[in-house]
Parts: structure tokens; sequence; C-alpha cells
């Protein structure tokens, strides 16, 4: 059994009325939970991916420059 974190957020109007119509195009089948958790994985996985980015060009002028 996966451990929960609660989150109360305050979601501006407009970005939730565009979710809630996403929904709905999609028939209902996506939750909006879903699309935070999916929101939340793009950004963790893209800073990671950045971090990495940053700290192996840092290597590198080290490497170089000493």
């Amino acid at each position: 059994m996966s451990e929960k974190h609660s989150f109360l957020t305050r979601i501006d109007k407009q970005l939730w009325e565009d979710i809630t119509k996403l929904k709905n195009l999609e028939g209902g089948t996506s939750t909006i939970n879903g699309y935070v958790h999916e929101g939340l994985r793009y950004v963790r996985d893209t800073h990671l991916q950045n971090m990495t980015v940053q700290r192996k060009k840092r290597e590198t002028l080290k490497a170089i420059y000493g």
C-alpha cells in the first residue's frame, strides 16, 4: 500500500475551468487528480534532467580548466 499525502491548494479559476473542460472533452475518463499527478511527475522529471545537465557541464568545465 502506498502512502498518500493530502495537499490543499488554490488553483487559478481559468486553469481550473480549462482542466474541467479538458476532462469533459476526454469523456470524463481522466480525473483532475490524475492531471495533477501527471503535472507533478513532469515537473520532477524536467527539474532532475536539468540538474543532471548542469552537473555534467560543471564537471566537464572543471575537467578542462581545473
